[in-house]
């Protein structure tokens, strides 16, 4: 999911700070990460989440802007 969120694999992996090996088991299924690899991916997942609703809320703003202006 981190991955698609972030839309890089390659930075994905930078973050967790893995081996190559070890990001292709993640991604394949075959191991899971360790509670500190856990924890940064939540929380690159909770940062491109902030993101997104940040973009969202500013389209929103210019949506509700340009409704008022009528």
């Amino acid at each position: 999911m981190a991955v698609t969120v972030v839309g890089s694999a390659e930075a994905v992996q930078k973050a967790l700070n893995c081996s190559d090996a070890d990001f292709a088991a993640y991604r394949a299924g075959r191991k899971q990460p360790n509670q500190a690899e856990f924890e940064t991916l939540v929380s690159i997942i909770i940062r491109e989440q902030d993101k997104i609703i940040q973009r969202n809320r500013e389209v929103l703003a210019k949506i509700r802007a340009n409704s008022n202006k009528r």
